[in-house]
């Protein structure tokens, strides 16, 4: 696993400036953080993790704050509150074609502890729907984006040495990350024509990387050799 500190070491021998005169430290490592909200936006299966999320008495749900969407819903699940029940996998189905064949889904009437569908609402991107409605004693395992904690110094911040923290991204991604701490390097100096070029040479860099590995990742996903129409969530339907 790459950490902050080789990063920033690698983007300040590029730049030319090891003792961190014109772009400091704290700075280098925002844009690392920076970098990878970015790679959140555009691979958020980067960031997947499997989780259990508790359900609501009710229909309606909404996402705990630590996790910013659901990638893919997976099965009911058992906790110390609900019971001893099989663990029946739940699908994901359209809102409005359920209300058309039960028009009273919503309908309080009806709880039970499983989760037999569950919907989403693109307006409402925090909230989840589940039917039929529960009874405040369900949970289902759920892949949900989890933004990751960012990376800050643990120590003096002029010192290298204090980020050593681990990236939250696998090693194939750490050039991607350098390129992105040059794209902003060279974006605080754009002002000079060739610095200007630099960074958008770098951030094209990054963008191609980012997208060369979710076209990657759709080759050799195992979803596709077992021929699996459906890709996973951040990975392209097609390379």
């Amino acid at each position: 696993m790459a950490v902050a500190s080789a990063i920033m070491a690698r983007a300040r021998r590029i730049i030319q400036d090891e003792r961190s005169v014109r772009w400091p430290l704290p700075e280098l490592c925002d844009w690392i953080n920076d970098g990878l909200r970015e790679m959140r936006i555009h691979k958020p299966a980067l960031f997947g993790r499997t989780v259990t999320l508790p359900l609501a008495a009710g229909t309606r749900q909404e996402l705990p704050a630590q996790y910013e969407r659901i990638l893919r819903v997976i099965s009911n699940a058992r906790t110390p509150a609900s019971d001893r029940l099989p663990r029946t996998t739940v699908t994901v189905v359209d809102q409005a074609l359920l209300s058309t064949t039960k028009p009273d889904w919503h309908d309080d009437r009806f709880r039970k502890q499983q989760a037999k569908h569950l919907m989403f609402d693109e307006s409402d991107p925090r909230a989840y729907y589940v039917y039929p409605a529960n009874n405040g004693t369900g949970a289902i395992t759920v892949v949900a984006v989890q933004p990751h904690t960012p990376i800050a110094a643990t120590g003096p911040a002029d010192a290298l040495g204090s980020y050593g923290a681990a990236l939250p991204v696998e090693d194939v991604y750490a050039n991607a990350l350098v390129d992105y701490l040059l794209y902003r390097s060279y974006a605080k100096d754009a002002q000079f024509s060739a610095n200007a070029e630099r960074a958008i040479l770098y951030f094209s860099q990054f963008g191609r990387a980012i997208g060369l590995q979710i076209a990657q990742d759709a080759n050799s996903s195992v979803n596709v050799r077992a021929g699996v129409s459906k890709s996973a969530p951040g990975v392209a339907a097609n390379a």
